[in-house]
């Protein structure tokens, strides 16, 4: 086992290092939009059958952290990349926070309306 850490202390170079990382986030950063896209979805389905309009802006939120992922791809340094990820995470984690802050008693009432949730056992 020494020898194998010593192999990769050896020869890990910082090309390989950013490339691993890059990798790293790219996945990171689509499990989160799956995350986000999920929730929103959910949270629509909600808001329709209490008669609301649909979360138009935060998809737009969405949209714009996807077309910025490209950038994770394009960054040169790991300090560049970690002020992407960092931003883009910070988007997708405001929408997260803003949708359980905005919307969760129009969750609690379709949990309720669909007999999931009974309303003496409130959260």
């Amino acid at each position: 086992m020494e020898k194998v850490l010593i192999y990769i202390n050896q020869n890990f170079s910082y090309e390989i290092y950013i490339l691993s990382t890059k990798i790293q986030g790219l996945i990171w950063t689509i499990a989160d939009i799956i995350l986000v896209f999920c929730v929103l979805k959910i949270i629509n389905i909600a808001r329709s059958s209490l008669n609301k309009e649909p979360t138009i802006f935060r998809y737009a939120l969405l949209i714009i952290s996807i077309a910025l992922v490209p950038l994770l791809i394009l960054t040169r340094s790991s300090d560049e990349f970690f002020r992407v990820e960092s931003f883009l995470c910070g988007i997708q984690f405001l929408i997260l926070i803003y949708t359980v802050l905005y919307d969760r008693k129009s969750f609690i009432r379709y949990l309720e309306i669909k007999g999931i949730l009974r309303e003496d056992k409130k959260l």
